[in-house]
């Protein structure tokens, strides 16, 4: 899922979906994962989904080794 984000990777809607479940506040640089989970509930449920199975750093790992495709790789059924 594609989150709303400025040019910088900031969401400017507020913290994206994995800052909110893991409780994180936004960086200056830009969240890995706030491309792909956006602010909305949908976007904290989808990462939640995701951080269940693989956990928020191994699935950072995972996306850092995609090259291409890392929409599709981030993609899960609820």
């Amino acid at each position: 899922m594609r989150g709303s984000s400025s040019g910088a990777g900031i969401n400017i809607n507020g913290p994206c979906g994995a800052c909110k479940l893991l409780r994180r506040k936004s960086v200056e640089g830009g969240c890995l994962f706030a491309p792909y989970f956006d602010s909305s509930d949908q976007g904290t449920t989808q990462f939640a989904a995701v951080h269940r199975v693989f956990g928020a750093s191994n699935a950072s790992k995972l996306l850092l080794r995609i090259p291409h495709r890392r929409l599709d790789a981030v993609i899960s059924p609820n």
